[in-house]
């Protein structure tokens, strides 16, 4: 019979692997919408298991996210060009800057 420990173990090793894979995006700067999609279902399922596994370090790893202000991860993997009259807007572009501050928050997180 699988215990709740063993659940968890498996979880975090889970959650590890989509981890790797998403800084893999991050880091190549290869398909950041699929970045953008799969780290709210990343972050969502680490939240839960933060929750329950580790609950005195949960604001700490809402606060790389939701922060406000200029180092806001959620700002980063958000982020729209601005629109101009006439010209094709390409949602996947994203500052090289910006998508290595993104790293660095998602790598802190």
């Amino acid at each position: 019979m699988e215990t709740n420990l063993d659940k968890y173990k498996m979880d975090i090793k889970e959650l590890i692997k989509k981890g790797a894979k998403l800084l893999s995006i991050l880091t190549t700067n290869d398909n950041l919408q699929k970045f953008r999609k799969d780290y709210e279902i990343w972050y969502s399922e680490s939240l839960a298991l933060i929750k329950v596994v580790l609950p005195d370090r949960i604001e700490d790893f809402q606060r790389y996210y939701d922060q406000k202000g200029i180092d806001s991860l959620k700002k980063y993997i958000t982020y729209t060009p601005p629109r101009s009259e006439g010209i094709k807007l390409d949602f996947d572009y994203i500052p090289a800057k910006e998508v290595d501050h993104a790293r660095v928050l998602f790598e802190n997180q």
